[in-house]
């Protein structure tokens, strides 16, 4: 009986812990759009950065909802940037 009740009340958090994540992702996900069409892809598939890619980035750096996302987004760029240094 207790096990029963505790196994719904965990079924429970995890269902409204989903809910959530879910609904913040549907409300995020025109700003994260936005945020990676910031890169240039040019005909031969190479990313490029621009400088609106590193003003949304730090515009949106103290969004905690999009944390990893802007890390990601962080990651390329430095990828970016140093395969642009390196083809110099």
């Amino acid at each position: 009986m207790i096990a029963s009740k505790l196994y719904l009340q965990f079924y429970n958090n995890i269902l409204k812990d989903i809910k959530s994540s879910v609904k913040l992702t549907k409300l995020n996900a025109p700003i994260i759009k936005n945020l990676w069409n910031t890169l240039n892809v040019d005909s031969y598939g190479k990313v490029n950065s621009i400088n609106e890619s590193y003003s949304q980035l730090e515009h949106l750096s103290n969004n905690t909802e999009i944390t990893s996302e802007i890390n990601d987004f962080y990651n390329t760029l430095v990828y970016v940037d140093i395969d642009e240094n390196n083809n110099k």
